[in-house]
Protein backbone atom coordinates (compact mmCIF):
# COMPACT_ATOMS: atom_id res chain seq x y z
CA UNK A 1 0.00 0.00 0.00
CA UNK A 2 1.38 3.39 -1.03
CA UNK A 3 0.54 6.92 0.04
CA UNK A 4 -1.53 8.62 -2.68
CA UNK A 5 1.45 10.62 -3.98
CA UNK A 6 3.77 7.61 -4.40
CA UNK A 7 4.24 4.87 -6.97
CA UNK A 8 6.89 2.40 -8.05
CA UNK A 9 7.90 0.76 -11.28
CA UNK A 10 8.40 -2.98 -11.36
CA UNK A 11 9.72 -5.72 -13.61
CA UNK A 12 8.65 -9.18 -12.46
CA UNK A 13 9.71 -12.36 -14.24
CA UNK A 14 9.29 -16.10 -13.77
CA UNK A 15 11.61 -18.57 -15.45
CA UNK A 16 10.19 -21.90 -16.64
CA UNK A 17 13.33 -24.00 -17.16
CA UNK A 18 11.35 -26.97 -18.52
CA UNK A 19 9.86 -24.91 -21.36
CA UNK A 20 12.86 -22.56 -21.66
CA UNK A 21 10.57 -19.53 -21.29
CA UNK A 22 10.57 -16.32 -19.34
CA UNK A 23 7.15 -14.92 -18.46
CA UNK A 24 7.24 -11.31 -17.34
CA UNK A 25 5.24 -8.23 -16.47
CA UNK A 26 6.77 -4.79 -16.89
CA UNK A 27 4.97 -2.09 -14.90
CA UNK A 28 6.73 0.96 -16.39
CA UNK A 29 10.24 -0.16 -15.42
CA UNK A 30 13.03 0.88 -17.80
CA UNK A 31 12.92 -1.52 -20.76
CA UNK A 32 14.83 -4.72 -19.95
CA UNK A 33 16.52 -6.53 -22.82
CA UNK A 34 17.22 -10.12 -23.79
CA UNK A 35 20.67 -10.23 -25.37
CA UNK A 36 21.30 -12.97 -27.88
CA UNK A 37 24.60 -13.87 -29.48
CA UNK A 38 23.87 -12.83 -33.06
CA UNK A 39 20.79 -10.63 -32.87
CA UNK A 40 19.79 -7.14 -31.85
CA UNK A 41 18.79 -6.73 -28.20
CA UNK A 42 15.19 -7.86 -27.70
CA UNK A 43 13.26 -5.29 -25.63
CA UNK A 44 10.73 -6.44 -23.01
CA UNK A 45 8.47 -3.38 -23.12
CA UNK A 46 6.17 -2.02 -20.46
CA UNK A 47 2.59 -3.28 -20.49
CA UNK A 48 1.17 -1.35 -17.60
CA UNK A 49 1.29 1.69 -15.37
CA UNK A 50 3.56 1.98 -12.33
CA UNK A 51 2.31 0.14 -9.26
CA UNK A 52 0.27 2.23 -6.84
CA UNK A 53 -1.15 4.81 -9.25
CA UNK A 54 -4.65 3.33 -9.50
CA UNK A 55 -6.43 0.62 -7.50
CA UNK A 56 -7.89 -0.99 -10.62
CA UNK A 57 -4.74 -1.17 -12.79
CA UNK A 58 -4.40 -4.27 -14.91
CA UNK A 59 -1.18 -5.73 -16.27
CA UNK A 60 -0.46 -7.88 -19.29
CA UNK A 61 2.25 -10.49 -19.21
CA UNK A 62 4.67 -11.23 -22.00
CA UNK A 63 6.56 -14.40 -22.75
CA UNK A 64 9.85 -14.97 -24.48
CA UNK A 65 11.60 -18.21 -25.41
CA UNK A 66 15.15 -18.47 -24.10
CA UNK A 67 18.16 -20.17 -25.60
CA UNK A 68 21.28 -21.21 -23.68
CA UNK A 69 23.58 -18.21 -23.41
CA UNK A 70 20.80 -15.60 -23.61
CA UNK A 71 21.29 -12.73 -21.18
CA UNK A 72 18.63 -10.75 -19.34
CA UNK A 73 19.59 -7.14 -18.62
CA UNK A 74 17.48 -5.06 -16.22
CA UNK A 75 18.43 -1.58 -15.05
CA UNK A 76 17.02 1.38 -13.16
CA UNK A 77 16.22 4.75 -14.69
CA UNK A 78 19.31 6.04 -12.91
CA UNK A 79 21.34 4.33 -15.66
CA UNK A 80 19.64 5.94 -18.66
CA UNK A 81 18.92 9.21 -16.85
CA UNK A 82 22.46 9.67 -15.49
CA UNK A 83 23.56 13.22 -16.29
CA UNK A 84 26.93 14.57 -17.33
CA UNK A 85 28.23 18.04 -16.41
CA UNK A 86 26.49 19.54 -19.47
CA UNK A 87 23.13 18.15 -18.33
CA UNK A 88 22.92 15.50 -21.09
CA UNK A 89 21.33 12.13 -20.25
CA UNK A 90 23.19 8.86 -20.78
CA UNK A 91 20.13 7.37 -22.51
CA UNK A 92 19.59 4.15 -24.42
CA UNK A 93 21.61 5.65 -27.29
CA UNK A 94 24.74 5.19 -25.14
CA UNK A 95 23.59 2.04 -23.31
CA UNK A 96 22.93 -0.03 -26.44
CA UNK A 97 26.42 0.39 -27.98
CA UNK A 98 27.97 -0.53 -24.63
CA UNK A 99 25.82 -3.67 -24.50
CA UNK A 100 26.72 -4.54 -28.08
CA UNK A 101 30.44 -4.10 -27.46
CA UNK A 102 30.39 -6.49 -24.49
CA UNK A 103 27.54 -8.90 -25.29
CA UNK A 104 29.85 -11.93 -25.47
CA UNK A 105 31.41 -11.18 -22.09
CA UNK A 106 30.52 -12.82 -18.81
CA UNK A 107 27.59 -11.27 -16.93
CA UNK A 108 30.07 -9.84 -14.41
CA UNK A 109 32.12 -8.13 -17.11
CA UNK A 110 29.02 -6.81 -18.91
CA UNK A 111 27.69 -5.36 -15.66
CA UNK A 112 31.06 -3.82 -14.84
CA UNK A 113 31.37 -2.27 -18.32
CA UNK A 114 27.85 -0.79 -18.18
CA UNK A 115 28.45 0.77 -14.75
CA UNK A 116 31.93 2.01 -15.73
CA UNK A 117 30.56 3.57 -18.92
CA UNK A 118 27.85 5.39 -16.95
CA UNK A 119 30.44 6.61 -14.39
CA UNK A 120 32.77 7.83 -17.15
CA UNK A 121 29.90 9.61 -18.91
CA UNK A 122 28.73 11.31 -15.70
CA UNK A 123 32.34 12.13 -14.69
CA UNK A 124 32.21 14.91 -12.10
CA UNK A 125 28.43 15.48 -12.24
CA UNK A 126 26.51 14.72 -9.05
CA UNK A 127 24.61 11.43 -9.08
CA UNK A 128 20.91 12.30 -9.19
CA UNK A 129 19.41 8.79 -8.81
CA UNK A 130 20.34 5.21 -8.01
CA UNK A 131 22.36 3.42 -10.67
CA UNK A 132 21.30 -0.21 -10.51
CA UNK A 133 21.61 -3.03 -13.02
CA UNK A 134 21.13 -6.79 -13.07
CA UNK A 135 22.67 -9.14 -15.63
CA UNK A 136 21.67 -12.82 -15.74
CA UNK A 137 22.80 -15.49 -18.23
CA UNK A 138 20.43 -18.37 -19.00
CA UNK A 139 21.99 -21.82 -18.80
CA UNK A 140 20.40 -25.21 -19.16
CA UNK A 141 21.28 -28.05 -16.87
Amino acid sequence: RFPSNRFTTCFFAVLDPERHQLTYVNASQETPFILRRAADPLPLPSAGLPLGLFDDSEYTSGRVALEPGDVLLCYSDGVTEALNAAGDEFGEERLLPCIDAHRGSTPEVLLDRILATVRTFAASAAQNDDVTALVLRYKTR
